[in-house]
């Protein structure tokens, strides 16, 4: 089975020091649709990541997601795409 994307989590790790230093924690990271996404612990931190980073700041555009949402989203993508979505776990 193959992988959705051949990323390594460096290629992430800018974003992610923006995300945090913005006083976020992301849980997880990966690409789907070639986005990258953000996961969180809550809808709400999501929510509130996007509308500061992507809305307010401009300075990620990405996928936002709590880990519930997320975990379905993945299972969607898996069956209709034939992959394994690679994950990176933070």
């Amino acid at each position: 089975m193959k992988f959705n994307h051949n990323k390594k989590l460096h290629y992430f790790q800018s974003s992610i020091d923006t995300i945090k230093n913005n006083g976020f924690e992301p849980i997880a990271v990966t690409q789907l649709n070639f986005y990258d996404a953000y996961v969180f612990n809550t809808d709400i931190e999501a929510q509130m990541a996007y509308e500061l980073l992507e809305v307010g700041l401009e300075k990620v555009f990405a996928w936002w997601y709590s880990k519930e949402k997320f975990i379905d989203i993945v299972e969607e993508y898996e069956k209709q795409n034939g992959c394994i979505v690679k994950v990176f776990w933070l």
